[in-house]
């Protein structure tokens, strides 16, 4: 007899084990489903955001970094005649809203 109860309580633990590994291969088969989707649009489907400014979403952080000093420096007001001054500011300023965003998703500072 308590052998039996033995044998009944091993038998529930495994069977509570089983839906609980059940519901984790679910969980981590919806994960890999995502994942897998997001692979396939990567290609396909540019990060409006970085080709704002001419980059890939992949691009490490010192191309990122360097791109930004470079739109600073191509587009500083004083490196412009008087009646181009405000277009180049302006774009300055686009560019850098663009550049804050893309810092602040990866986590750097400017």
């Amino acid at each position: 007899m308590r052998a039996e109860s033995e044998v009944r309580r091993v038998m529930e633990f495994a069977d509570s084990r089983i839906v609980d590994l059940e519901r984790e291969l679910q969980t981590a088969r919806d994960a890999l489903q995502v994942a897998g989707e997001e692979l396939r649009r990567r290609p396909h489907e540019p990060d409006p955001l970085y080709r704002r400014v001419g980059l890939d979403r992949d691009c490490p952080d010192f191309v990122l970094k360097a791109a930004r000093r470079a739109y600073r420096v191509t587009l500083h007001e004083d490196k412009h005649p008087p009646e181009h001054k405000r277009v180049a500011h302006e774009k300055l300023v686009a560019a850098e809203q663009v550049f804050d965003t893309l810092f602040q998703r990866r986590g750097l500072r400017a």
